[in-house]
Order: structure tokens, then C-alpha cells, then sequence
């Protein structure tokens, strides 16, 4: 946070910092991709490319026990943050302030 604030002094910086994060949140909602950790913690496994499967899985009137299997999930690790994962990205798009603030000079 002192890095950024000690490089955002100018006003030509705050400007572009500022756009590069409106043009994050608009390309964030366009594509709609969600903050999912990529690999588990703990062990390194790849997990982000079950994301949706296990979504589905749980759509299918699986338990999360039986999709964790059904997905070769067998770590308690990688279990672990399947289960923890809450998706806020939707939630965090709307409190972007900043992206309506950019006044272009």
C-alpha cells in the first residue's frame, strides 16, 4: 500500500492507474472469469480446471463428498479448498468506485 500510494503521487499516474484498473473490472464483468485459486495450497495440484465441474456436479444433486471423488480429488488438502472457495468476484465488481472517477486531461 506504501508503494503504491508513494507511486501514485502524480496526477498522470493516479490517472493511469485508474484506467488500467476500470479497463480490469470492465474486461473482469465482459468475460465473466472468476477468482478461483489456480492451485491448491498446500500441495501445488492443479484444482482451478474443476471449478466449473464440480459447480455442476453439485447442480446434479451430487453431495460435495461424492463430487470431490467423482473430480479425483483425494487429498484433504485439495478438498479443502474446493470446499472453503467462496466466489466474490461478482460482489467485488460492484464496489468499483474508481473506474466512474477517471477523468481523462
Amino acid at each position: 500500500a506504501i508503494l503504491i500510494s508513494s507511486l501514485l503521487r502524480s496526477d498522470e499516474a493516479r490517472a493511469l492507474f485508474l484506467s488500467c484498473l476500470s479497463l480490469f473490472f470492465t474486461l473482469t464483468k465482459t468475460i465473466k472469469k472468476m477468482i478461483i485459486p489456480v492451485r491448491c495450497f498446500t500441495c501445488g495440484k492443479v484444482i482451478a480446471n474443476k471449478w466449473e465441474t464440480y459447480l455442476s456436479l453439485l447442480q446434479a444433486d451430487f453431495s460435495e463428498g461424492d463430487a470431490l471423488d467423482e473430480l479425483g480429488l483425494k487429498r484433504y488438502c485439495c478438498r479443502r479448498m474446493m470446499l472453503t472457495h467462496v466466489d466474490l468476484i461478482e460482489k467485488l465488481l460492484n464496489y468499483n468506485t474508481e473506474a466512474s472517477e477517471v477523468v481523462e486531461g
